[in-house]
């Protein structure tokens, strides 16, 4: 590929869309918002089974890469091109990094009590608008996902064992506290130029008010938990199942 291409991702509600969008501000950077890769992925692998009689050396890790470098070239003219994807990207970590050749993975993490109470929130506003279940009780809710969340780090933990190099985590806490540094550290590690300016402009770009603002669906936005739910009423019960379900992730991402 003559263009450098990274992956963007990270649970529901777990910042992912405000990194995109710092990273989309960038001048030599091109973040475009979640795709449905598993469903391309899929696609695709039926398409390559079709033309194998009439293609020799047809394989998914030559050919999707150079799919997936169309799809973006198609929106993007700069040099470094990224994409934010939830769930191919946890389900497929691995993968990713046989099929695309020097790839890059930004994960980006969150306290479990603040990204499952922003992640009730969430299902919430989408209950409202009927687009999934309204009678789900938010004690099975939150324990139910507090599993996931264990499950899905511990999953990005290890594979960042596995390509120090080629992961980086980053917390969201940090980036509300810090947003210039962790700025500095993710085009660091991405290798591409930052300057005061471009900070700047992205600080301003991805105030919340901002950004609400400009969306077309501001409902979307709410106020970050930052807290550790210690703004909302939370169960003390349900908070320390949380605990007890996520500790080995949490000592490991420094949230002890």
């Amino acid at each position: 590929m003559d263009n450098k291409i990274f992956f963007t991702g990270g649970i529901v509600k777990s910042g992912t869309t405000l990194v995109q969008k710092m990273l989309d501000i960038h001048p030599d950077i091109c973040c475009k918002k979640e795709q449905d890769l598993n469903a391309l992925l899929k696609l695709f692998i039926t398409e390559g089974e079709s033309l194998k009689p009439f293609v020799d050396d047809f394989n998914l890790k030559n050919y999707f890469p150079l799919m997936i470098e169309k799809i973006l070239a198609n929106n993007c003219n700069k040099k470094l091109m990224g994409l934010k994807d939830n769930k191919f990207l946890l389900d497929n970590i691995y993968e990713v990094f046989q099929i695309f050749e020097g790839v890059k993975i930004i994960f980006i993490v969150r306290n479990p009590i603040d990204n499952l109470l922003s992640w009730w929130d969430h299902h919430l506003r989408l209950a409202d608008l009927g687009m999934v279940d309204q009678n789900i009780d938010q004690h099975d809710f939150l324990i139910s996902n507090a599993n996931a969340w264990s499950k899905i780090n511990e999953k990005i933990i290890s594979s960042s064992q596995h390509y120090p190099s080629d992961i980086l985590i980053v917390r969201y806490e940090d980036i509300l506290a810090h947003k210039g540094k962790i700025l500095e550290k993710i085009c660091s590690f991405l290798d591409v130029n930052l300057n005061k300016n471009i900070i700047d402009d992205i600080i301003k770009r991805t105030a919340f008010s901002k950004m609400k603002s400009d969306s077309k669906d501001p409902s979307f936005y709410k106020k970050a938990r930052s807290d550790y739910g210690k703004s909302s009423n939370l169960d003390n019960k349900i908070k320390f199942k949380i605990e007890a379900i996520t500790l080995k992730e949490r000592e490991n991402l420094n949230y002890l």
